[in-house]
């Protein structure tokens, strides 16, 4: 669909450049209204959290497996916490991108305020968990990211070339700001259900068939920039219609959040019945950049 969408815009922009009649210079105030496509580019995350390896976890009864006394003390140097670093990767869908604007134009110079929403619907992505036997230690282990989505805020600058052709106005413009990013975020992990497999392995084996996961919104503010092009077919003096392309990207960080786990290893987020709180983190190294192309309506008062 955003592929037929995109292609008859495309034509729609060709065919206004071929239009005749002369355009009166704009200038004044204006507002205008996008309707179009948001494309995003494949998700990347880094997650981790500050628990204890599972031998470590203070809610289990005291055992010994393989000779070694468990769970090990906090204090032994096994037990260091913040261990576990995942990473994994996510191909979000195309979405619907909305917007307005108000600005000012002068000379061929137009400044404005912009804002324009988008969203992406999830996708699920299991984890490969290749080393330390945990292949075997674990029957699921996978995250979601789903319903993803944007509200970006930004002073654009646009330069229009008003006397290329008649009656159609190109414009390229760059402009700096802010994006709100929010997303829901979802994690599951759940151990082999047969103790012999886990006691095998080294761990405790009342960690066996227990579950860590979590579902939780999770949120940032990011500085952003954008840059355009575009071109208006002048309908009468106050009235435009034309197609805009952009880019948008974050930059100054990433995206960073996270919470505590809804339950860890089948019991409270803590490292032990008295222990420190488990929380988690997930940084989104990219993704957040898009492309987008829109339908565009201006309006000079």
């Amino acid at each position: 669909m955003g592929r037929t969408v995109s292609g008859l815009i495309f034509v729609l922009a060709w065919a206004l450049a071929l239009a005749g009649n002369a355009a009166a210079e704009r200038k004044g105030f204006y507002g205008s209204l996008d309707l179009g496509i948001a494309i995003p580019e494949d998700v990347e995350t880094l997650a981790s959290d500050s628990d204890v390896p599972t031998n470590c976890d203070q809610h289990f009864s005291p055992i010994t497996v393989k000779g070694i006394q468990l769970p090990l003390p906090l204090s032994d140097s096994n037990c260091a916490r913040g261990q576990d670093i995942w990473q994994n990767g996510f191909n979000l869908e195309n979405g619907i991108l909305g917007g307005v604007s108000f600005g000012y134009a002068w000379r061929g110079f137009r400044g404005e305020a912009e804002y324009f929403h988008r969203g992406h619907s999830g996708e699920d992505s299991p984890l490969e968990l290749q080393s330390g036997g945990k292949d075997d230690e674990f029957v699921v282990a996978g995250e979601r990211i789903s319903d993803l989505r944007a509200h970006h805020f930004f002073a654009n600058l646009y330069y229009d070339f008003q006397s290329l052709w008649p009656r159609v106005i190109p414009y390229v413009g760059a402009g700096v700001g802010a994006a709100r990013v929010k997303m829901n975020y979802s994690a599951k992990f759940q151990r082999n259900a047969d103790q012999s497999v886990i006691s095998g392995l080294g761990r405790h084996p009342e960690a066996a068939g227990t579950l860590t996961f979590s579902e939780a919104e999770l949120s940032d503010t990011l500085w952003a920039w954008q840059w355009m092009v575009g071109l208006d077919y002048v309908l009468t003096e106050r009235f435009s219609v034309g197609v805009k392309g952009r880019y948008a990207a974050v930059f100054g960080g990433d995206f960073k959040d996270g919470h505590p786990w809804d339950r860890l290893r089948s019991h409270a987020s803590t490292i032990g019945p008295n222990g420190d709180t488990v929380a988690y983190n997930v940084e989104l190294d990219n993704g957040l950049d898009l492309w987008g192309i829109s339908l565009n309506i201006k309006y000079f008062f």
